[in-house]
């Protein structure tokens, strides 16, 4: 037979790192973005039911960072048990959930029954900012998860502007180049 010979990619000369579809290639995923001087992409979970925050926290992102966005706290708890350890990089945790939930076993899911599923499922070096604007639940949530050992911020919606947005992502960042293999 004399057809054409099968393409190859990496003859071509466009071959691009493969992303991983396993979240135990993580690791093997950042090995690849240091050898081609890619840029660390930040996964963050947002678990909101508001559709005006979401909107604000997504305008808010720049352009390493993504959201995985969680309507509400059965979602939220889903993606969790899915997602264990070190997936996402940062979690942005509102408490009062009911606003877009699928079920009404899910409408009674607040933000202190996601705290638990972080604590089973969540490496403790992942920070959490609590936008929560219900100050006892936002209180509770930060108690529990500091005492866990997580490094909590807590910022009521009303007060939580870029600025300070930017500068959790900044500890993020940071924690994110620690937690990196050498």
């Amino acid at each position: 037979m004399g057809g054409r010979a099968a393409y190859d990619p990496a003859a071509a000369g466009r071959v691009s790192p493969r992303r991983p579809h396993r979240r135990t290639d993580v690791a093997t995923y950042r090995s690849i973005e240091r050898q081609f001087g890619e840029t660390t992409l930040l996964r963050l979970l947002l678990i909101e039911d508001d559709p005006d925050r979401i909107v604000c926290f997504t305008a808010w992102c720049p352009p390493d960072a993504r959201l995985v966005v969680a309507r509400g706290g059965g979602r939220a708890l889903g993606l969790l048990e899915r997602d264990p350890g070190r997936v996402y990089a940062g979690l942005l945790l509102d408490h009062d959930l009911p606003g877009q939930a699928v079920n009404d076993a899910e409408r009674h899911v607040t933000g202190t029954q996601v705290v638990q599923g972080i604590l089973r499922h969540v490496d403790p070096e992942i920070p959490v900012l609590i936008h929560s604007m219900n100050r006892g639940g936002a209180r509770r949530m930060a108690t529990t998860l500091t005492a866990a050992g997580f490094e909590v911020s807590a910022i009521p919606m009303a007060e939580l502007s870029r600025e300070h947005f930017l500068g959790w992502l900044d500890t993020v960042r940071e924690v994110q180049r620690l937690l990196e293999p050498e």
